[in-house]
């Protein structure tokens, strides 16, 4: 039983499709270097290729509920938007670039995982199961070369970040996504041994260290802000089964563990030291001065150009004028910028129907991609470029078919007993 349940996990489009979700975190791995062709790329012509025979087997037969449609073709506006504004862009090169890789690598994450993931409540299961396993991974590798590097100098080409991701924000966002997986499923009010229960302990205080080791404070803000949506998500009227008790020995818990660490090594945690400069001392942090600057330069794009913004993949040229790739690390000022009052209108729309249209319900393959899309909506205001939002569009087409996944078959027990009832003779 475990062994097919393995298969059907490690043996699945889920895999190939989380591969490629995670390709931009892993190509950067030595043992990967013999590869001829990008990593992305391969798991994208695999994915689809194992999605269309998937279609094949259904007879290329779509299973459409209201608020997918209505999402579908946001997105797809959306999409076309970005394809017009190349047009108008005044980047020669990059624009077309940009706009090829959301069209390409954003619109095949938002319809696998609309039609092909969303598409039984199994393949849901599946694939958060291989988001978390990849993440716990990522956080063993962290471990096993920690010893190789210094981790003061997080742009250190021998460092493990680089090793993992070339990014470490990249890589504390997939770990941090993984400790929200687990959380998730500790505080979901289902019958868990004791056992079991210790071990979601262990795991979340092994993964937040490592968090609060990485040095990225986006993520970790996304995921204070994730909790406070699934707390508050519990302590609705209908959750009457959420253990208030339980979560206070669950923050003294963790709360004790981190007093006592820091009292042997404050410096380790890099992600919490850093807040506590852009608290005490923000002068000094930067970052967080540049990533201000780099909006108000989209701001002021946006600006001269209010309704149809300055086109795709322009940014670079207003920044630092050079036709390159450059964002300003927040998803909502790129567009503002680059698409206009157009494309926010878009966008906004598409997060509006996704968290505050669609039917909320308790089942945990519910609230597991209702909350990871927060957190990523999150760290979306903090890094990365429109064209990098794999994940992002991902869970906005999990969680807009979540009716559909959720939804029971219906029984053919009211048929049959029809059949039975007897028929009276009309003659």
């Amino acid at each position: 039983m475990y062994i097919k349940n393995i298969k059907n996990i490690f043996f699945s489009f889920e895999m190939l499709f989380v591969l490629f979700l995670l390709s931009g975190a892993i190509k950067s791995e030595r043992f990967l270097s013999w590869l001829p062709i990008d990593l992305t790329v391969l798991m994208l012509l695999l994915s689809v290729a194992v999605g269309f025979y998937f279609f094949l087997k259904r007879n290329l037969k779509l299973r459409l509920s209201k608020h997918m449609l209505i999402t579908s073709i946001l997105v797809g506006c959306f999409f076309i938007w970005v394809s017009v504004s190349v047009l108008w862009s005044l980047a020669a090169d990059y624009a077309l670039y940009k706009a090829l890789n959301i069209l390409a690598l954003g619109g095949w994450s938002f319809f696998a995982g609309i039609f092909i993931v969303g598409s039984s409540i199994e393949r849901v299961k599946r694939f958060f199961s291989l988001v978390a396993i990849f993440g716990v991974i990522f956080s063993i590798q962290f471990i096993f070369l920690g010893s190789e590097y210094d981790l003061g100098n997080e742009y250190d080409q021998y460092s493990v970040l680089q090793n993992l991701s070339n990014d470490y924000i990249r890589t504390s966002i997939i770990i941090s996504t993984t400790l929200l997986l687990f959380s998730i499923y500790y505080f979901t009010p289902i019958n868990k041994s004791y056992s079991e229960n210790i071990f979601l302990l262990l795991i979340q205080l092994y993964l937040l260290i490592i968090v609060f080791s990485l040095g990225a404070k986006g993520p970790l803000l996304a995921l204070f802000v994730s909790y406070i949506v699934l707390f508050l998500y519990f302590r609705t009227p209908q959750n009457k089964a959420f253990n208030f008790r339980k979560t206070i020995k669950y923050f003294i818990f963790f709360a004790g563990i981190y007093y006592l660490m820091s009292l042997i090594d404050y410096e380790q945690f890099r992600t919490i030291d850093r807040f506590n400069d852009l608290i005490v001392n923000p002068a000094t942090e930067q970052e967080f001065g540049g990533r201000i600057w780099l909006s108000s330069i989209a701001l002021n794009m946006w600006e001269e150009s209010p309704i149809i913004g300055k086109g795709i993949g322009s940014y670079g040229l207003h920044a630092f004028s050079q036709d390159l790739r450059a964002y300003p690390h927040n998803i909502f000022t790129e567009t503002m910028g680059e698409l206009g009052l157009i494309g926010l209108l878009f966008l906004g729309a598409i997060f509006f129907v996704t968290l505050r249209m669609v039917p909320r319900s308790n089942d945990l393959m519910f609230i597991i991609p209702y909350v990871a899309l927060i957190f990523y909506f999150i760290t979306a205001q903090f890094s990365s470029s429109l064209s990098d939002h794999r994940l992002l569009f991902t869970l906005l087409g999990i969680v807009s078919a979540s009716s559909i996944y959720l939804s029971k078959p219906k029984s053919n027990k009211t048929f049959k007993d029809n059949q039975k009832q007897p028929h009276l003779n009309p003659t």
